[in-house]
Formats: structure tokens, sequence, C-alpha cells
């Protein structure tokens, strides 16, 4: 059975490989999904919401599937989330993140998002 975390983190995951293309991913054309294993080792900010940690999201189960396919992976919270570290390659906002508490910064952001 698969659970509604598992279709989220696979909708994420082929959205992710979809907008990116070729400018991260690797050599894929844009709107092809890109070999997984060009993923392996990239840096990914994963921007969330306060209530995140308490289990009543999929924040935590789509960290983990991004992680499983060799994604490094920084949960960040919306109220704490700045500039990215230079090693990010990219960001990615939940759902849970409040609009409102999110810097300037993603605006103009030098990496995906």
């Amino acid at each position: 059975m698969i659970t509604n975390a598992a279709r989220t983190a696979r909708g994420v995951l082929a959205l992710l490989a979809i907008i990116t293309g070729a400018t991260v991913w690797g050599s894929a054309a844009a709107g092809e999904l890109a070999d997984l294993s060009t993923l392996q080792g990239r840096n990914v900010q994963f921007v969330v919401g306060a209530g995140a940690d308490s289990g009543q999201s999929d924040d935590s189960a789509i960290g983990e599937y991004l992680e499983s396919l060799g994604l490094n992976v920084q949960f960040v919270s919306s109220s704490d989330a700045g500039a990215a570290s230079p090693e990010t390659d990219l960001i990615v906002i939940s759902s849970t993140a409040n609009a409102r508490e999110l810097p300037d910064f993603f605006r103009g952001a030098p990496v995906p998002i």
C-alpha cells in the first residue's frame, strides 16, 4: 500500500527533476527525469513550517525519501530561514512553511527553488 507521504515524495522528486533539468541535476534535457545517480551528494535546504516535526505533516517523510535518494537534506524552520549556504544546490519550500516568515532572500536566491 502506498501512503500519502510516499505519493507526495514521489511527486516532489518528479517535480524537482522536471523543473531543474540539465541546469542542476545532470545532462538530461529539461523536462526529462534525470538519472537518480546524479542526485547523489547534492545538498538540499528544506524549509518547513513550525509544526513540521509534530507528525501532522509529511515533511519528515519527504525529507527521509529525498535522503534515501542520496541527497543531503538540511531541515530549516521557515522562521529561521536565511541565506542558503554556498554548498546548497536546491531549496525546497514546504507548503507548511509560513510565507509571512520567509525572508526576501528567496526572491533572488542564486539556486533553484
